[in-house]
C-alpha cells in the first residue's frame, strides 16, 4: 500500500526504531487513527525515534477519518502530538552512506527516483447511466484513468541482501 511501517489498532505500545524508510511510494510510516473509541486510541502509544528515511513521498503520514492527512518530514516528528514519548533523532539518511546507495538495484532506484503518473478523468452528469441512477438514489458513475510508469515493481529479492549491514546499527544486519 505505499508505506514501510503502519501504526496499527488494538496494540498499545509501538516502539519502531533503527530502521532505514526508503523509497515509499505513499510514506515511511504512516499513524492513523484506527480505534474506534478516543479513550482507547488515548491509551495508544506510538514511540518512533532513532530512524533513517531516504527517497519517500513523504516520511510520516498523520490521517484520521474526514480529515486532511497531515504529511510530517524526518526532521520534524517531534512536532507530531500522535508520536511518543519517544521521538529523538529522526532525520533523512546522512551523508556518507555512499556504500547503502550503492547497494540499492539501480533500475530499481533510478525508476523510483523518475516515476511519472499520468492520470485521466471523465464524468457525465447527463449520461443515460447517471439520470437513472439520480432517479433511484443511487451514486453517479464516472471513470479514472491512472497510468503510472512504474508499476508494482516489487524490489528485487534476491539483491535485497546485499543491503544488509550497509549503515552500521540501521536496517537490517547481518548477524554476529
Amino acid at each position: 500500500m505505499g508505506q514501510g511501517f503502519r501504526f496499527m489498532n488494538g496494540i498499545r505500545t509501538i516502539d519502531v526504531h533503527h530502521n532505514i524508510f526508503g523509497c515509499n511510494s505513499n510514506c515511511g510510516v504512516e499513524r492513523v487513527f484506527y480505534e474506534s473509541n478516543k479513550e482507547m486510541e488515548k491509551l495508544k502509544v506510538s514511540n518512533l525515534y532513532d530512524n533513517y528515511y531516504f527517497a519517500n513521498r513523504r516520511d510520516l503520514e498523520i490521517a484520521a477519518p474526514g480529515a486532511a492527512t497531515i504529511s510530517v518530514p524526518a526532521a520534524r516528528i517531534e512536532e507530531a502530538e500522535q508520536i511518543g514519548p519517544k521521538y529523538e533523532r529522526n532525520m533523512e539518511l546522512p551523508a556518507g552512506n555512499d556504500a547503502f546507495i550503492q547497494a540499492i538495484d539501480q533500475p530499481y532506484l533510478e525508476g523510483f527516483m523518475t516515476l511519472k503518473i499520468i492520470q485521466s478523468q471523465s464524468y457525465d452528469a447527463n449520461s443515460a447511466a447517471n439520470q437513472v441512477n439520480r432517479l433511484f438514489g443511487l451514486n453517479q458513475q464516472g471513470t479514472e484513468i491512472v497510468r503510472p510508469s512504474m508499476y508494482c515493481n516489487k524490489y528485487p529479492w534476491e539483491k535485497a541482501k546485499d543491503l544488509f549491514g550497509k549503515v552500521a546499527g540501521y536496517g537490517a544486519q547481518i548477524p554476529q
